[in-house]
């Protein structure tokens, strides 16, 4: 069973083949894809963007030097600057959205898309499945990207900007962040953990 968002339509439909979509019978509107890669596209997507994410955390995000004066500023210290602007609720919610919420999606989707993938019966997977819901809006790491595209073109005026290798592994992580997103589609992870009739 599935209701169209769009016209409220319920409706029913068999089994999805994979590379196919289901429209709605009244709108015509799309209900459901099942991706052609299956569970494998978004678990190596996801296994991409937790690598890149490590990268992006452990490496120089930019230095930038100003008047003989240089500071260097990983992607942590990025979100926790605000800090020495004495603006602790800022930095609390650009940690939460830029470090904390998109790592804690990567985790809980590789848990519950190996265990899928490779049949394990591993504890609290639907849990975890139902958490990834509820913290995908919190995930804003693309935002952050945008803010720090737009500092760079304000500051380039003013100082010489070089961009770390954390900048470009970044840059990566947001595409294949997206993409393991977009290619996860949880009805069908729910469906193959229901058991068998």
């Amino acid at each position: 069973m599935r209701v169209c968002f769009d016209c409220d339509t319920v409706q029913y439909f068999d089994k999805l083949e994979r590379g196919y979509s289901a429209r709605c019978i009244c709108c015509k509107s799309r209900l459901l894809t099942h991706p052609k890669g299956g569970i494998d596209r978004p678990l190596a997507l996801v296994t991409a963007s937790i690598i890149l994410f490590i990268i992006a955390s452990s490496y120089p995000l930019m230095t930038i030097n100003v008047s003989g004066l240089s500071h260097t500023t990983t992607l942590l210290g990025a979100a926790l600057g605000f800090i020495q602007e004495n603006k602790p609720g800022l930095t609390v919610l650009v940690w939460l959205t830029v470090i904390m919420a998109p790592l804690l999606i990567m985790l809980l989707m590789f848990y519950v898309l190996a265990a899928v993938r490779f049949n394990l019966q591993l504890p609290l997977v639907r849990g975890a499945l139902i958490w990834i819901g509820r913290l995908q809006p919190w995930g804003m790491m693309d935002v952050f990207l945008l803010g720090i595209i737009v500092a760079f073109i304000k500051l380039t005026t003013q100082s010489d900007i070089i961009f770390g290798i954390s900048f470009y592994a970044f840059s990566a992580l947001i595409i294949s962040y997206v993409g393991a997103v977009s290619s996860f589609q949880p009805y069908f992870v729910w469906e193959s953990l229901e058991p068998p009739k």
